[in-house]
């Protein structure tokens, strides 16, 4: 089978960048040959196996010169005019060989559009797909009032175990803060709004007073981060909060499995892959309540801060390790749906096409 994956591709290391590289190396194991179309904000990646178009255009062209593959496009955030008529291009490329995975949590939230030429719009993009994969029932519920037909609407986790606890060869001002702790916390994701890292640093500050030698890892990048440095600053935690940025998909789970636990303070998720890390290493695990968490989650309301400091005064003093395990059996599922699309073809050496 060949497949065409469309969608961000890392770096940076993103949930869903994270998914698409999982999916494609697994698919690739199994013997399938993938090419990736990187939607992404990094558009230097170039490979034999990877291209980054500039414009919309660039990317048609890519489909249009690779329809004769399955394709696999992965939609994250607000699912604004473009992407509805990439969806709606690819469905017209690849008829009833397109497969649609929507990551983003905040779909739900935004609800079906008012405006009644924009939801036209989006059901008939949509109804091109031949399956559309959510990553949580919220998710499919949209799509469900959106009109389109419960068979085609799957509910598959995009996790996939890592392989190893990542590389804990930290950059220096990295291992430097972390040799200096004696407890670390880490939180993985966007500083954006909806991620409510102001919350995590109001309620950091108070569990700081009963642990001193706590320190607060909080690795991505996002609009917010000159903001959450000079709060940082006010709050007096420029000793004990580190930003660190966009780190490796490997340098972050190396921080993940050392850390005493692990926190997810978002308003709304789609499916947090970094909290199933965490859970999967058997580091203690603090998310928001947002009605969709793995079993091993330790679950407070969003927004709510004291609840969210009892949660974090219960961190026990060492990690279990004991781990959920490695499962990847919805990968299986992915590759399924794949497969059975019509025309997809047997596993055959990877396309090596530069561009």
């Amino acid at each position: 089978m060949k497949v065409l994956l469309v969608g961000a591709y890392p770096p940076p290391y993103g949930g869903l960048q994270v998914h698409l590289a999982g999916l494609q190396n697994y698919l690739e194991r199994k013997g399938h040959s993938c090419f990736v179309v990187n939607l992404g904000k990094n558009k230097k990646l170039r490979s034999s196996k990877v291209t980054s178009p500039t414009t919309s255009i660039g990317v048609a062209r890519h489909l249009w010169k690779r329809r004769d593959h399955v394709c696999h496009l992965h939609f994250g955030g607000n699912l604004h005019t473009r992407i509805l008529l990439l969806a709606l291009i690819a469905g017209v490329i690849f008829p009833r060989r397109c497969t649609t995975t929507i990551h983003s949590g905040g779909l739900p939230v935004w609800g079906i559009p008012a405006d009644p030429l924009r939801r036209i719009l989006m059901r008939i993009s949509f109804s091109r797909s031949r399956a559309i994969i959510c990553v949580n029932q919220r998710i499919a519920g949209f799509f469900r009032d959106l009109g389109i037909r419960r068979e085609r609407i799957h509910v598959i986790s995009p996790y996939a175990a890592p392989d190893g606890a990542g590389n804990r060869r930290f950059p220096d001002y990295l291992g430097a803060f972390l040799k200096k702790k004696t407890r670390i916390l880490c939180s993985i994701g966007l500083l954006e709004e909806e991620y409510d890292i102001p919350l995590l640093l109001s309620a950091f500050r108070r569990y700081a007073a009963f642990n001193p030698g706590a320190g607060l890892v909080v690795i991505g990048s996002g609009s917010l981060h000159s903001m959450l440095e000079d709060r940082i600053i006010k709050m007096g935690l420029t000793d004990k909060v580190l930003l660190t940025g966009d780190l490796d998909h490997s340098h972050t789970l190396g921080v993940l499995s050392s850390s005493h636990c692990y926190i997810r303070a978002s308003r709304y998720d789609g499916d947090c892959i970094s909290l199933r890390e965490a859970i999967h290493f058997g580091i203690y695990s603090i998310a928001t309540d947002t009605g969709f968490r793995p079993e091993g989650a330790v679950l407070f309301q969003p927004g709510n801060e004291n609840e969210l400091l009892e949660r974090m005064l219960a961190i026990p003093d060492c990690p279990d390790g004991t781990g959920s395990g490695a499962d990847n059996s919805h990968l299986d599922r992915i590759e399924s749906i794949l497969s059975n699309s019509p025309r997809a073809e047997t596993p055959q050496a990877p396309h090596n096409e530069a561009l």
